[in-house]
């Protein structure tokens, strides 16, 4: 502990914010400017981050899921009790579970930093952000992308755990006008959409009539309406549920009784505290509003079955009809909806997703009774890709990428976590031949996040080029002689496979855990050379294979372990329509 001067403790980048008479102690690598021309805080000192320490990880996971699970039943309660309804815990989860998740790892993570920053410095203060100026976001989608994004939500939160803790408090910052200009600002893009395809959407919006109700699973409207076709109508997609303009205006009566819900836990009383500024207007004001315009759909029909990819992610009218349906006896399915499932240790996402359904469809892969394997709807339409001297002679580098703040705890790259995933990008490069430097083009992720990847691999990676992020990636994809990707567990690998393009990936597998029934399938892609646990040997053998790139990827043991891979984590077919409405027809009428 340091006990002789005295520091300050900034939790984000926002360097005006800084006192300039005390020594500046970073939180993390979040609070640092990732460009070129704003080093300023590089000599700063910094607290080491908690999740590079793989024990203290595994345990923060496992308390984390048990802080939901003890948070959810005394909120469950609370929301009955103000909505005055009686609903069980179950009800509850489909609606706030998925806020709840982020919520309480995105509050740990900040918890455990500022705890840690206060052990190792005494006279340590920092700032907090003006009640006057908190922010309230409407939904749980609103607050994930919020919190991925916005410095100045961070630092609400940063503020109200500092003072929590019982950290001095150098000042309280209000600047609501500009605090609502940047939460605004960076709210989620609504896609446009064209007349004819409302109109469609208009004419197939039956699912909450029918049998089947699909809801956001990733099928194109096209194959949908081949899917209705093939089942006689009886399943039908949902587009849209009845939207009203709600009240939003903060009930503070409502909330006051958040700070009084029942635990011995001092983490839980953070969570539960903070929620009276921080639960989402969906879950308290907007409720009943909500529930009133959904009934109309449960008086006119409730189906047997309802499936979805991200509806209890994406929409709170949704997530509150289903739970209703389910209560009714309506059975749920969830359906995969992107990489990384049945191949890592589970994430937060997936054991929230299947928390709620009955069933879940994968793309492949099954690890109990409850997971059915159909072929994968994100990829339905992609067409192999014929060997032809057509192709460019182009190698396509593809890059991930996340949020620099920690807002879910997992064994895959977060936060800054991603520093020795960009240290392996640099090694990668600088470990290939000149002839294979200049066929490559790296195709960044579509957003930065505040690292600046690109002005540091231009530093770091003399000569590298970069794709325009406006070209579709399968047609970039398709058109490449070779595709690299330097992470697991992405859905570009599992597209890649599904058209048949030469695809090469490594990982750092201290970023990615594979869960064990996934190993052997792995472990056959680096038997025969796909897959490569270190950027020195991935670049050895990209070397190696660049000139005769066809012939390496078509040798038959090789495609034996593609296969074997694709089977089970990308599972395609030529009639998949067809295979998803015999399933739904033979679900609708057992034999």
């Amino acid at each position: 502990m340091d006990l002789k001067r005295e520091y300050f403790l900034a939790t984000t980048s926002q360097e005006d914010l800084w006192p300039k008479n005390k020594d500046i102690v970073l939180l993390g690598e979040w609070c640092k400017k990732h460009t070129a021309n704003q080093q300023s805080n590089s000599d700063c000192q910094q607290i080491k981050f908690p999740w590079n320490d793989f024990e203290r990880l595994d345990k923060s996971i496992k308390y984390c899921q048990k802080t939901y699970e003890n948070v959810l039943k005394v909120l469950s309660i609370y929301l009955n009790e103000v909505h005055g309804i009686e609903k069980d815990k179950a009800y509850w989860r489909k609606i706030v579970g998925y806020f709840l998740t982020i919520y309480i790892q995105t509050l740990f993570d900040k918890y455990t930093c500022l705890k840690d920053a206060k052990d190792r410095f005494e006279s340590i203060s920092t700032i907090s952000i003006d009640q006057s100026s908190y922010f309230t976001c409407n939904d749980a989608l609103s607050f994930y992308e919020k919190v991925r994004v916005c410095d100045n939500l961070n630092l609400q939160l940063y503020g109200q755990i500092s003072e929590f803790l019982g950290f001095p408090i150098e000042r309280r910052i209000n600047f609501f006008d500009q605090y609502q200009n940047e939460i605004t600002s960076n709210g989620t893009n609504k896609i446009s959409k064209t007349k004819l395809s409302r109109f469609l959407e208009n004419i197939l919006d039956n699912g909450k009539e029918s049998e089947v109700a699909l809801y956001v699973t990733l099928i194109g409207k096209k194959d949908l309406f081949k899917l209705s076709l093939l089942t006689g109508f009886k399943a039908w997609p949902i587009y849209s549920f009845p939207q009203k303009k709600y009240d939003y205006s903060n009930n503070q009566d409502m909330r006051e009784g958040l700070n009084n819900l029942p635990t011995n836990d001092e983490f839980e009383r953070l969570v539960l505290s903070t929620l009276r500024v921080n639960l989402p207007y969906e879950f308290l004001e907007g409720f009943s509003f909500i529930r009133d315009g959904i009934k109309p759909c449960l008086i006119s029909n409730v189906p047997k079955k309802i499936i979805t990819g991200v509806g209890f992610l994406w929409d709170t009218a949704f997530s509150i009809w289903a739970a209703e349906c389910a209560q009714k006896g309506t059975k749920i399915y969830g359906v995969q909806h992107g990489g990384t499932y049945g191949e890592s240790e589970p994430s937060y996402g997936e054991i929230f997703e299947r928390s709620v359904v009955d069933k879940f469809i994968s793309w492949g892969w099954s690890d109990d009774e409850d997971v059915i394997p159909l072929p994968a709807q994100g990829l339905f339409g992609l067409k192999k890709v014929k060997q032809s001297k057509k192709r460019n002679k182009e190698v396509l580098w593809v890059t991930t990428l996340d949020s620099r703040y920690a807002n879910f705890l997992s064994h895959l790259p977060f936060s800054s976590r991603f520093l020795e995933h960009f240290n392996w990008q640099v090694a990668f490069w600088e470990n290939l031949d000149g002839k294979v430097r200049n066929s490559i083009k790296i195709r960044l992720y579509p957003r930065d996040f505040g690292w600046g990847v690109k002005e540091m691999l231009q530093k770091k990676c003399s000569g590298l080029k970069f794709q325009d992020n406006n070209d579709s990636f399968r047609d970039s994809a398709s058109q490449a002689m070779m595709v690299v990707l330097d992470h697991f567990g992405g859905t570009t690998f599992l597209e890649c496979l599904s058209m048949n393009v030469p695809t090469i990936i490594f990982g750092n597998p201290d970023l990615f855990k594979i869960r064990d029934a996934a190993k052997p399938f792995y472990e056959e892609l680096e038997r025969v050379g796909v897959l490569h646990y270190s950027p020195e040997s991935v670049a050895t053998k990209l070397n190696e294979i660049y000139s005769k790139v066809d012939d390496w990827w078509g040798d038959q043991i090789r495609q034996t372990a593609v296969q074997k891979f694709k089977k089970n984590f990308a599972l395609t077919s030529n009639t998949p329509i067809q295979d998803w409405a015999r399933f739904l027809r033979q679900k609708l009428n057992p034999s």
